[in-house]
């Protein structure tokens, strides 16, 4: 099952990875839109791509929970089976001078257990995508050992 959920996230993540950094280069991207109850704030950019995320899970007509750094619970179907962790620009700050370490996070787990099935995690600087399941570690589909 791992696997399946990389193959449904990587086109997702590659997508985040072409669109956001251009939401990051354009002034309205980069505006706060929201100051969270932690007091930081959430760039436009971030939820741009929270939509995105959201749009594309939501066409898997499956029961899902999608909780968001930003905004918390963007779906919480009744009776889901996994619920996924998202972080949409982690390193908000890194992503927005264009700095390595700024990147989109996704993890999926159990609902019941909470038991990791698979993440991974694009590099909006250098494009690259990282992965783990049950098959693995890999950096761009080469297992990472």
């Amino acid at each position: 099952m791992s696997n399946s959920w990389i193959n449904i996230l990587k086109p997702i993540v590659e997508r985040c990875l072409y669109e956001v950094p251009y939401q990051l280069q354009k002034e309205s991207g980069r505006r706060v839109a929201f100051v969270k109850t932690d007091g930081d704030p959430a760039i436009n950019a971030e939820i741009y791509c929270e939509n995105l995320v959201k749009n594309e899970l939501k066409k898997m007509a499956m029961p899902l929970i999608l909780y968001s750094e930003e905004q918390g619970y963007l779906m919480n179907a009744v009776g889901a089976k996994f619920i996924t962790l998202l972080d949409p620009i982690d390193g908000t700050f890194f992503a927005l001078r264009e700095l390595p370490g700024g990147c989109i996070a996704i993890s999926i787990h159990e609902t019941s257990s909470m038991e990791p099935v698979a993440a991974i995690i694009g590099d909006y600087l250098n494009k690259d995508i990282y992965w783990a399941s049950e098959e693995g570690a890999f950096m761009n589909g080469k297992p990472i050992y």
